[in-house]
């Protein structure tokens, strides 16, 4: 669900307007991504995203005025901030699979251990044991 970023401390989206020049711009914050999107306008009225972060601070404010200047002066609107974007989305899975991947070794690691002896050939309560041999040689 995305919620209306209408105020900031920063007061980043008027920020973000003033820079950029466009007065479409609007700033969201996803719930379900827990990231801040910037959301523009285009000719016919179709609202587009322009880019998502993490954060909403100074470091936006400046990616999209570079990324305004690119578009302006090479034609190529927004190409270095989407591929930030893109290496950003890519950063995230990989931390997510990565953490997903710690989590199943280290359940697998400990069920593989779990009914394993502290010394090896040992089991507490088994007649083969060095404990159980110990108390029946006593009682004998």
């Amino acid at each position: 669900m995305r919620v209306p970023v209408e105020s900031h401390v920063l007061d980043i989206p008027k920020r973000i307007r003033e820079v950029t020049g466009d007065d479409n711009l609007k700033v969201y914050y996803n719930t379900d991504t827990n990231m801040f999107e910037v959301w523009g306008v285009d000719a016919a009225y179709t609202p587009y995203i322009i880019s998502r972060f993490p954060y909403l601070d100074e470091r936006v404010v400046v990616a999209l005025q570079e990324a305004y200047w690119v578009a302006r002066t090479t034609g190529e609107p927004y190409k270095r901030l989407l591929k930030k974007f893109d290496e950003m989305d890519y950063k995230r899975e990989k931390d997510y699979w990565k953490s997903l991947y710690e989590l199943e070794y280290g359940s697998r690691d400990a069920l593989r251990f779990m009914d394993t002896p502290v010394v090896p050939g040992w089991r507490a309560g088994e007649d083969g044991g060095d404990a159980t041999r110990a108390d029946s040689e006593s009682a004998g």
